[in-house]
């Protein structure tokens, strides 16, 4: 039978500093690559909600515009059919649902876009507060017997309306000018 017995070195004794030393610096390096990972994981964990927030609210803001160009559509199929009626824009559309509503086209603007050769703002949405993208409405135009409707950020509608409106007193002059056409 094989017998195995320890051979200590009488040149060297057994000393409890070394050891506790050697696993004191095993210790400090599993504490700081502790501590690397913890601050790996808080920085990724950071890096993914912020991620997770900014499609969150870019998702949030494509969806009210399209919910807002939406809502003016469905006034602009019944502003179509009633134009393809009777040849020209209605003084009243009246949308089906509980409760019905109705919607009032001012007579300037109408007269004006019977006779205006390019694209006239007939409705305008409310303003809809958007997180990323700038601010804006919806707007329904009408040009010669079309109806179509487009999003428009607020700098740009406050542009539009003010050229329309501009236009509409131009041409509203230009009718008060004019001697009446009697029979």
């Amino acid at each position: 039978m094989v017998t195995v017995h320890a051979i200590r070195s009488a040149d060297r004794p057994v000393s409890l500093e070394t050891e506790s030393s050697a696993f004191s610096a095993v210790s400090a390096g599993r504490a700081k690559a502790r501590r690397r990972w913890v601050w790996r994981s808080a920085v990724t964990l950071a890096l993914g909600a912020g991620c997770v927030g900014l499609v969150t609210v870019v998702h949030r803001d494509r969806t009210a515009v399209r919910v807002a160009v939406a809502g003016v559509q469905e006034l602009g199929q019944e502003i179509r059919l009633s134009v393809e009626r009777w040849g020209r824009l209605p003084a009243s559309v009246e949308l089906k649902g509980n409760p019905p509503k109705v919607f009032h086209l001012d007579d300037s603007v109408r007269l004006y876009a019977g006779q205006a050769t390019g694209p006239v703002i007939v409705a305008v949405g409310p303003k809809v507060d958007l997180v990323l993208l700038p601010d804006g409405r919806a707007l329904l135009h009408y040009e010669q017997g079309r109806v179509w409707a487009e999003w428009v950020d607020e700098a740009g509608f406050k542009a539009s309306w003010s050229r329309q409106e501009d236009a509409i007193r131009a041409f509203e002059q230009e009718l008060r000018s004019r001697p009446p056409v009697l029979p």
